[in-house]
């Protein structure tokens, strides 16, 4: 586990919803993984808030890709890379094997206080881009009417990069580099968790974390 020479405490999160919006979809998973010490994390997959035609197929066929209740599929129908491939159907599959949204935003919430009081540091959410998943952990504390353990602080990936470089043009794809294979899986925590690396990298450079 690293050493923290910060006040704050990053936890990097990424989300995989059916859409661009909470208005117009459902969030299908959220990851998160503490910076620093990846191996705390959290990971889990929801039921679907709106009905199973409240969908974006471009979306879906992104998202759909690491979910856990698709491991070990073989009906064309529930794979994202496949022609015959249905989205409603993941819905309704979810919607049986997803976790109710008050139960999952309290898992969610009770984990990252958890966390806030092992390192007994701020809770920061960081993500790339903090507009898109911010917005739906944001809305989903809303939905199910639960206080946001971030409060309305949160942090951008690329932003955050930049401000330690100095440098307005650069981003962390092509200037930090990690020994990965394929990192990203499009699995909501395997992908919080390599972005966690990514500012764990940058954090050290700048002695900030060691």
């Amino acid at each position: 586990m690293k050493k923290f020479n910060t006040k704050k405490l990053y936890i990097s999160t990424d989300v995989e919803a059916s859409g661009k919006t909470p208005m117009s979809a459902s969030l299908l998973s959220i990851g998160a993984a503490v910076v620093g010490a990846t191996d705390i994390n959290f990971y889990v997959e929801l039921k679907p808030r709106l009905s199973r035609d409240h969908y974006d197929i471009n979306a879906m066929r992104i998202g759909c890709l690491g979910l856990d209740c698709l491991q070990g599929n073989t009906d064309p129908t529930l794979d994202p890379q496949h022609a015959l491939f249905d989205p409603r159907k993941v819905l309704d599959l979810l919607m049986v094997k997803g976790i109710d949204i008050q139960e999952a935003m309290r898992k969610y919430a009770d984990w990252i206080m958890k966390v806030k009081k092992t390192f007994r540091k701020k809770p920061i959410e960081i993500a790339g881009p903090i507009k898109f998943d911010g917005m739906w952990s944001d809305c989903y504390f809303d939905f199910a009417h639960i206080p946001n353990p971030f409060g309305h602080s949160a942090e951008d990936l690329n932003s955050l990069y930049r401000g330690l470089e100095k440098d307005l043009t650069t981003h962390t794809k092509g200037g930090i580099y990690l020994n990965e294979k394929n990192p990203l899986k499009h699995n909501a925590l395997q992908d919080a968790i390599h972005q966690g690396k990514l500012i764990e990298v940058a954090l050290t450079r700048h002695g900030l974390i060691w």
